[in-house]
């Protein structure tokens, strides 16, 4: 989602020059998890159709739903358009984890001990916190500041959403804050 590597920048920056304010935090910026679908927004930016040419990798895997948690399917649907109303069917691997992408990011949030996660994506206007209290206590803050809508975890249940990297981190006792951002790039 190139919007978001945009978004990244700002934010590194802005982390930066408070480095004083934040010097008992780790923070950690990873500006890209999916490379096949990156240079294929970049070869063919799409954002009016919410990423259907841009959302898989190489293989043809929705990434967001390939996570190894009990609600993985290999077939599942995307979420997308004005409230989340329109439905695609997407790909999500033979099975949980099974894509190099994935393995990383999983393998990265155990070896670096991540007790807080923000996954940045693009073109929606909102911020679904996991069930902690402390990610719904980030998450709420985020909306208050940013107007963006705060998605509770009913809101969130009534997607269906499948393999996501919120259960996976709610399994593993990780703070996490999905934001859906309009930045373009």
């Amino acid at each position: 989602e190139v919007g978001t590597r945009r978004t990244l920048v700002h934010l590194y920056a802005w982390v930066k020059d408070h480095a004083e304010e934040f010097k008992d935090f780790t923070f950690w910026f990873v500006p890209c998890l999916n490379p096949d679908g990156f240079a294929q927004a970049l070869a063919h930016p799409d954002y009016a159709h919410g990423g259907r040419k841009w959302r898989f990798n190489g293989k043809g895997v929705d990434l967001n739903r390939n996570f190894p948690v009990p609600s993985f399917k290999k077939e599942s649907h995307w979420n997308h358009g004005k409230n989340y109303r329109e439905r695609t069917r997407v790909f999500c691997g033979e099975q949980g984890g099974s894509e190099p992408e994935t393995k990383a990011l999983t393998q990265f949030a155990f070896e670096q001990k991540i007790e807080v996660l923000f996954m940045l994506h693009n073109v929606g206007e909102d911020v679904m916190p996991s069930l902690d209290a402390r990610a719904k206590k980030l998450a709420k803050i985020f909306s208050e500041h940013s107007g963006f809508p705060f998605v509770s975890n009913e809101e969130w249940v009534a997607l269906e959403q499948t393999g996501t990297f919120k259960e996976w981190c709610e399994l593993h006792t990780i703070s996490f804050v999905e934001v859906e951002s309009s930045v373009r790039a």
